[in-house]
C-alpha cells in the first residue's frame, strides 16, 4: 500500500497506463475487440504486460458484430491455447461485467 508522499510524480506527457499499473503493483484486464487481427493485437500486449513483470488477469473479447465470422468464431479457441489466462467473451453491445468478473475472482 502506497501513501501519496511516496507516489511517482512524472510529467503526464511522460505517464502511461502500463507504467501506471507497474507504480502500483496491479493486474491487467485486456480488453480487445474481437475481429480479425486480435490474435496479433493479444498476443503483443501480452508481451508488452508480462515484460513490465505484470500479470495479466483476464482477457475480455468484446464482440463487436452482430453477424459472426470465420475469424470471430475462431480466434476465443486460439487464444485459450495460446495464454494461460481466463477469456470472456462478451456478447455484442454487453453492458453486463458481472460474468468476467467472477471470473478473475475465481483464479485468486
Amino acid at each position: 500500500h502506497r501513501d501519496l508522499h511516496s507516489f511517482p510524480t512524472r510529467r503526464s506527457s511522460d505517464l502511461n497506463f502500463r507504467d501506471l499499473a507497474v507504480d502500483l503493483n496491479l493486474e491487467v484486464i485486456l480488453v480487445a475487440p474481437n475481429r480479425l487481427g486480435v490474435i496479433n493485437h493479444v498476443l503483443l500486449s501480452a508481451e508488452s504486460i508480462a515484460s513490465a513483470g505484470l500479470r495479466l488477469a483476464l482477457l475480455i473479447l468484446n464482440e463487436v458484430d452482430p453477424e459472426p465470422s470465420l475469424a470471430t468464431q475462431t480466434n476465443p479457441s486460439i487464444l485459450e491455447e495460446l495464454l494461460p489466462v481466463p477469456l470472456y467473451l462478451s456478447p455484442f453491445q454487453n453492458g453486463d461485467f458481472a460474468g468476467a468478473l467472477k471470473l478473475i475472482q475465481g483464479t485468486r
